[in-house]
């Protein structure tokens, strides 16, 4: 008997508990949609306060009656050209739709912060260029010695 001969049994034989069980299944379905819409029925949206002044972004989620709690990024080349005490991220994303009570994030990097990642980023420019010179040194080093041995 092959697969799908298999599986036609397995349907029929299945079907009539099916058909009986679906009314109870989609009731059940319903009643959980229902529990879901009045769970969130008093959710509100996170406003958006990315790339605000911190003090800025503060205010709004105070407006909003959110609790929220202030995180210094540590320093990266991501973050070199970012303006200082601005909201750099936010989590929950703004716009999401969440409880009142929902506790906010606001992540954020100070001057000195954003001055050792243009530190960091340079430095690994710096790096990347040393690397690329040398990958052309060798590249030239190569192509000379082939010359020499085309020309023999």
């Amino acid at each position: 008997m092959g697969k799908i001969q298999l599986i036609g049994k397995a349907v029929k034989i299945a079907a009539p508990f099916v058909i009986k069980a679906a009314p109870a299944v989609i009731e059940q379905v319903n009643k959980i949609n229902e529990q879901q819409k009045e769970k969130k029925k008093d959710y509100i949206k996170i406003p958006d306060v990315l790339s605000l002044p911190i003090n800025e972004a503060t205010e709004v989620l105070t407006k909003y009656h959110f609790n929220y709690s202030l995180i210094k990024l540590p320093a990266s080349g991501k973050i070199a050209l970012q303006p200082a005490d601005t909201v750099l991220k936010l989590t929950p994303k703004g716009g999401s739709n969440v409880s009142p009570n929902t506790f906010v994030k606001l992540y954020y990097a100070d001057e000195t912060i954003i001055n050792e990642s243009m530190q960091k980023r340079d430095a690994t420019l710096a790096k990347k260029t040393a690397t690329k010179e040398k990958h052309k040194a060798q590249i030239k080093k190569v192509a000379d010695k082939a010359k020499k041995i085309t020309k023999h």
